[in-house]
Parts: structure tokens; C-alpha cells; sequence
């Protein structure tokens, strides 16, 4: 095992694992990406609080997209209602 420079926990390589640069990515021993709390992007990050990742985005979309294809079938064939789909944030 070897140590972040960074935060002097423990992190392991795993040849598998890598950027599409390439290069080695450093892991926890249990095998999760190290999110190392004193790297750069990190610390200029850290005041943004949490954010959807942009695939966690388009999953999102895509199934909000596939409920309206679902609700429109019904749409069709309703001539005088018209059944909507609404999403709304919950606040936290």
C-alpha cells in the first residue's frame, strides 16, 4: 500500500483502473476512487456544495422523456382530457 501525498491516507493502483488519458487512478483499499480532501480541485470546489454529475443528468432526462412518451399514448386516445406529467425538485 502506499500513501496520498496529499492527505496521508492510504491508497492503492489498479493497473484496470484508469483515466482515458491513461493514467493510474489512486483508490481506497476497498477499491473506490480516491477523493482525496486536500486536492486542488477539491479545496476550489468545496464552497459549490454537492452537484448532479452530467450522466446522472441525462438519465434523469431520459427518464422524465420516457414518462411523457408513456403518458402521451393516453393522450391520444382522450380526446377531451389531457394528462400531464409534472416534476418538480423537493427542497432539502
Amino acid at each position: 500500500m502506499t500513501t496520498s501525498n496529499r492527505c496521508r491516507t492510504e491508497i492503492k493502483f489498479d493497473d484496470n483502473v484508469r483515466s482515458s488519458s491513461g493514467k493510474a487512478i489512486p483508490l481506497n483499499p476497498d477499491g473506490t476512487k480516491h477523493n482525496c480532501p486536500n486536492s486542488e480541485y477539491n479545496k476550489n470546489n468545496e464552497d459549490r456544495g454537492p452537484t448532479i454529475t452530467r450522466a446522472d443528468q441525462l438519465l434523469e432526462e431520459k427518464t422524465i422523456d420516457n414518462a411523457k412518451w408513456f403518458i402521451g399514448g393516453p393522450n391520444d386516445r382522450i380526446k377531451r382530457f389531457k394528462i400531464e406529467l409534472v416534476v418538480k425538485e423537493i427542497p432539502s
